[in-house]
């Protein structure tokens, strides 16, 4: 046995039932912010369905149905799952909510995309992305005093992976990263003028 039939169509609200296995949960603030996205945009509503079994229980879509309550929506587009085992479904619970795949950030950070557009569709950031560009001087000098003189720059780009491993494996050497680079390239940090 297994599934056997799964249909498409519009069905009220009411007659949707949650979930109450569905192991994920929304805060309030990520809800706020989806409830924003489906005012924005409720057209992705329809391109996106809901998922229930044949008895109209949520199995894909638990944090969009609470939105579209939240809004007052009185119907929305459904996929009907027919025959659907209980295994099948805690399966389904799971396997739609895993993401396999990565951001690329490097596509993500460039002109293309507004990151405060992608906050508003509830976009979560990694902590490093918070942090400002890590600047080694070799030179020995401050910010202000390197503005007043000529100097160039090395760019290095990273994964995010890499960037972290290498910011810790610095940070064993010596927790001030300017030093830990210098003893690396082995310049004595008194003898910089």
């Amino acid at each position: 046995m297994g599934i056997n039939k799964i249909e498409e169509l519009w069905l009220p609200l009411t007659d949707i039932k949650p979930n109450p296995n569905n192991p994920r949960y929304i805060t309030e603030d990520k809800l706020d912010k989806l409830v924003k996205s489906i005012q924005e945009f409720p057209e992705m509503t329809a391109i996106r369905p809901l998922v229930i079994n044949q008895d109209n229980m949520l199995l894909g879509g638990n944090m969009r149905y609470k939105a579209l309550r939240k809004l007052g929506f009185k119907e929305t587009k459904v996929i009907r799952v027919y025959g659907i085992t209980t295994e099948q479904e805690k399966e389904f619970l799971i396997k739609d909510n895993v993401g396999y795949g990565e951001w690329n950030w490097e596509t993500l950070l460039t002109d293309e995309w507004d990151i405060s557009l992608l906050d508003n569709w509830g976009m979560d950031f990694p902590e490093w992305l918070g942090q400002e560009t890590m600047d080694i001087n070799l030179d020995g000098l401050t910010q202000k005093e390197a503005k007043n003189q000529e100097t160039k720059t090395i760019k290095l780009t990273y994964s995010t992976e890499d960037y972290e491993n290498i910011v810790n494996a610095l940070k064993e050497i010596n927790p001030d990263i300017n030093l830990a680079v210098l003893n690396l390239l082995n310049i004595d940090p008194d003898g910089i003028n």
